[in-house]
Formats: structure tokens, sequence, C-alpha cells
């Protein structure tokens, strides 16, 4: 439904949604290859205090800022391309073997007009600053995980280039399972700075927190706002960071 009007396609849903607009899903939705997302600015969501629709298909390529609000998610990979994103904290992830990854960038050579924002506030998603296999993502990338999000994070995917800066903010609560800033093969060309506050939950057993595969040493770690005894338990789980910031 887009404005108060049904739309029995995707497609036409799509077309009809207007800049700062929303979707909202009385059904289930499964998106194929010949599907896109809208070329607007927009929300797509599930109706108010209804079920939690599913939104599931193939791998999507965002066409403009998208905020995904009370859903069931279940897509492939999700390329950013670019543009902004928010999963916001009502939203559920369905079960899958693969895992959900969201790319800042595309599996084509992307930019940003600014900087650009990544938020997820819930959900089990990998987030990667980068594009997909050899391509180049020219952007400063912001990337915000808070909620109940469970996470892996990603600067730059292997073999990607994210060509500036990049920053991570993990706020108190969180599920931190893994952190790469630049993966094998992957670079990044500015400031990598991973924000911790707070006192997220690491993951128990061979835990991976790594500045670089590629570097010994890069990128900041920054613990200004990090609890004091998380910081005890596990500063030493943080590898590879030329510079550590200190609980202030």
């Amino acid at each position: 439904m887009v404005d108060g009007t049904n739309y029995q396609s995707w497609s036409a849903a799509s077309a009809a949604v207007k800049e700062g607009g929303t979707i909202v899903l009385n059904d289930d939705v499964q998106l194929t290859e010949e599907d896109k997302l809208p070329d607007v600015a927009c929300t797509i969501c599930s109706a108010d205090g209804e079920t939690k629709y599913r939104l599931s298909g193939s791998p999507m390529t965002m066409n403009a800022d998208l905020t995904l609000s009370n859903i069931t998610y279940a897509l492939g990979n999700l390329y950013a391309n670019g543009h902004d994103l928010t999963v916001s904290n009502d939203v559920e992830t369905a079960w899958s073997w693969t895992g959900y990854n969201l790319y800042a960038g595309s599996t084509a050579e992307s930019t940003a007009a600014g900087t650009q924002h990544i938020s997820v506030q819930a959900g089990d998603f990998a987030v990667i600053a980068s594009g997909r296999g050899s391509t180049t993502h020219t952007a400063s990338v912001d990337v915000t995980v808070g909620g109940t999000a469970d996470v892996n994070l990603a600067g730059a995917y292997m073999g990607a280039k994210l060509d500036g800066d990049v920053t991570f903010h993990v706020a108190d609560g969180v599920k931190l399972n893994q952190f790469l800033g630049e993966q094998s093969g992957g670079s990044v060309t500015g400031n990598l700075t991973l924000q911790i506050k707070g006192t997220p939950t690491l993951k128990s057993y061979n835990p991976t927190y790594k500045a670089s595969v590629n570097k010994d040493s890069f990128g900041t770690l920054d613990l200004t706002g990090a609890a004091a005894d998380f910081i005890t338990a596990n500063r030493d789980k943080f590898t590879g960071f030329a510079t550590f910031l200190p609980t202030a």
C-alpha cells in the first residue's frame, strides 16, 4: 500500500512511492532479479501492529536512501550503492544458512555524494563499508550499530577498495562477533576508526577483532566511551590498531 492505495505488484508500488514516502507491506513480498528498489528515498515497513511481513528474494541494489522498519528481513546481499541505509530497531532477520550482508558500496564502481550513513539497530547482519569483489567504493562511510543488533563488521571486503574514511560506532549492548578493518586483499585508503561505547558483548571463543590482515598496524581503536570493566576484560582481543584511545 502506498498513500492509501493498494497495489498488486511490487513494481507498481515501487513506482508509486514519492520522495520521503512509505511502502506498507500487507503480505510477504518475494523480490526477483527483475524487481528493483525504489528510485526515491523512502521507508519499507509493515503496518503498525500487524505481522512483521517478510521481505525476501534476490540480492538487491539500492537506488536511493532507504529505511527498513517492522519487517522480517530475508533478502540476499543488500548493496547500499552509496546511499544511506537504516535498519530500525523493530526489524527481525529470518533464519539463514548464509547470513545477511549489507554493503555500503556495490558490485560495480560506486560513490557517495557526501558522508554515507549506515545504521543497524536490530537483526543479525554483516556490515561492510566497501563494495564486493574487485571494486572501488569512493566515499566516507559512517556505520552505527546499536539496539539489539548482532553484527560482524568490516571496512573493506576481500579484494575491494574503500577510497575514503570509515568510522564504526558500536553502542552499549550490541553483540559484536567480529571486526576486520581490512579483509584479505581489501584496502581502506583513509582513516579507520572503531569506537566502542559502554559494554558490547564480544564473542567468547576464537574472537577476531583486528584492524587489518594486510598491515601490522592500522587505524584507531577509540575506547574513550567504553566501560572500564569492558576494557579490562577485552582490551587484548583487539589487535593491530595503530592508535589506542583509552577511557577518559
